[in-house]
C-alpha cells in the first residue's frame, strides 16, 4: 500500500469538497478543470493502489438518476456535458469503491481538516475585529453579496455577514449546513473532540438554518442507534420553552435571542415562517406566474434562461422554489430517488441512519438546495459507510 498516494487521494477529494463549498481561493477557479484534475488523482490511486470497485443495480440505478438530474436544465451539447461530468465524477467514482475502511479514513481526515481548521479560523476571526490587518479584498462571486469581502487567508469577512463566522468560506450558512451533515456522518459522537470543535463553528455562524440542522441530527443521530427517548423529547421541548420565554420577556423582547431567532419562526401568512428569507427582488411574483404553466413546474425554465433573468433584474436567491424554477419538479424527484437507491446500495443493516440522513437532507434542501454538491454526496456516502462499521463494530 502507497501510504503517500493514499494521502494524495483524500487531499484530492479533500479540494473537491471544498470547492463545491464555495472555499474563497476557488471562487475563480475553472469547476471543470480542476474536477478533471481530481478525477485523475482518483482514478489513478483506484488502478495503482489497486482498489476494488464494487457495483451493483441499485447503486448503478442511483448514479444513473443523479446524472439524468445533474443535467437536468443545463444545456446538453457535447461541450457541457463533458465540462460538468468532470465537477461529479470524483464522487462517483468514490461511491464504487468497496474497501468501508478508505470510505472512513476519508471521513477522518475530513473531520480532522475542520477541527483543526476553526479553531484558527475563529482566533483569526475574533482578531480582526481588534485590528488584525487584512491580507487581500477579494470581490464575491455573486453582486448580491455586495462590497468586496476582506480575506485573512485563514478566515473572512464582509459587510453583508457583519459579525457572522464563514471561515474560509462563502457564507456562514454554507459553513453552517455542512458541519451540521459532519456531525451526523460521525454519528453525533460527543465524546469525539472533532464533534465538539464542529459544534462550536455552527454555534458561531449565528445561522438559525444551521441551529436547526444541528439539532435535527443529533435526533435522528438518537433515532438511528434506537436511542431516541420520551424523556430526551420532553426534556429538549421544556428546553426550547424555556429560551423562548426567556426571549420574549427578555427587555420586552428587544434582544438578540428574539430578533434573530425566535421572531423568525413566527408564522407568516406569505412565507410560512418570518425567517424564510431565501428570495429577493422579483423573484415570488416571476416564479408564482412560471409555476402556472405544467411544462415549466415539471421541467423548469433551465440553468441559461434563470441566468439571463438574474443579470437584467432584481431577482434570486436561494433554496427549494429556486431549485424548481431552474431545474424542475421532475429533477427534485430524481435527486431524492437517486439519494435513496445510492444509500441502499451501501446500508447494510440498519436503515434508521439512512432514512436519517435523507431526512437531514430534505430538511436543508428547503433553504440550500445543493444537492449536486460534491460535499453533500461525499458525507452522504462515506457517512453510510462509517455507520456500517459501527454497526459491525457494536457486534463483536
Amino acid at each position: 500500500m502507497n501510504i503517500s498516494f493514499r494521502f494524495l487521494f483524500k487531499s484530492a477529494m479533500l479540494v473537491s469538497f471544498l470547492h463545491s463549498m464555495y472555499a474563497w481561493f476557488f471562487w475563480y477557479t475553472n469547476s471543470s478543470y480542476l474536477g478533471l484534475l481530481v478525477s485523475a488523482v482518483v482514478l489513478f490511486y483506484i488502478i495503482l493502489e489497486p482498489v476494488k470497485l464494487e457495483f451493483t443495480i441499485k447503486r448503478t440505478i442511483g448514479v444513473i438518476l443523479l446524472l439524468i438530474a445533474y443535467y437536468l436544465g443545463y444545456p446538453l451539447g457535447l461541450k457541457h456535458i463533458v465540462a460538468r461530468l468532470f465537477v461529479i465524477l470524483p464522487v462517483i467514482l468514490l461511491i464504487h469503491i468497496k474497501d468501508e475502511k478508505i470510505h472512513k479514513e476519508l471521513l477522518d481526515f475530513i473531520a480532522w481538516f475542520f477541527a483543526l481548521l476553526i479553531p484558527l479560523s475563529l482566533v483569526v476571526f475574533v482578531l480582526s475585529f481588534a485590528g488584525l490587518p487584512p491580507v487581500l479584498h477579494i470581490k464575491p462571486p455573486a453582486e448580491v453579496y455586495g462590497s468586496d469581502f476582506i480575506s485573512y487567508i485563514f478566515a473572512m469577512r464582509s459587510e453583508y455577514y457583519e459579525i457572522r463566522f464563514a471561515s474560509i468560506f462563502l457564507e456562514p450558512g454554507h459553513l453552517g449546513m455542512i458541519l451540521a451533515y459532519l456531525l451526523y456522518a460521525l454519528n453525533f459522537n460527543l465524546k469525539d473532540l472533532r464533534v465538539i470543535i464542529i459544534i462550536l463553528g455552527i454555534i458561531f455562524t449565528l445561522s438559525l438554518a444551521a441551529y436547526i440542522l444541528m439539532i435535527l441530527a443529533f435526533v435522528f443521530k438518537l433515532y438511528a442507534n434506537k436511542k431516541l427517548k420520551i424523556r430526551y423529547i420532553i426534556s429538549g421541548i421544556l428546553f426550547f420553552a424555556f429560551l423562548y420565554i426567556v426571549a420574549k420577556t427578555y427587555n420586552d423582547g428587544s434582544n438578540y435571542l428574539n430578533g434573530a431567532f425566535f421572531k423568525r419562526l413566527e408564522y407568516s401568512e406569505d412565507k410560512l415562517i418570518a425567517g424564510n428569507n431565501r428570495t429577493y427582488g422579483m423573484f415570488d411574483e416571476f416564479y408564482e406566474l412560471a409555476m402556472e404553466h405544467k411544462r415549466l413546474l415539471l421541467w423548469g425554465i433551465g440553468v441559461e434562461s434563470f441566468k439571463l433573468i438574474e443579470e437584467n433584474t432584481s431577482f434570486g436567491g436561494a433554496g427549494v422554489k429556486i431549485f424548481i424554477l431552474r431545474h424542475g419538479l421532475v429533477a427534485v424527484f430524481f435527486y431524492l430517488l437517486s439519494y435513496v437507491f445510492m444509500g441502499l446500495s451501501i446500508t447494510k443493516k440498519n436503515k434508521r441512519y439512512l432514512f436519517g440522513f435523507i431526512l437531514l437532507f430534505s430538511f436543508s434542501f428547503l433553504q440550500r438546495a445543493y444537492p449536486f454538491w460534491t460535499s453533500w454526496l461525499m458525507l452522504f456516502i462515506v457517512g453510510l459507510n462509517n455507520f456500517n462499521i459501527l454497526i459491525s463494530d457494536d457486534k463483536r
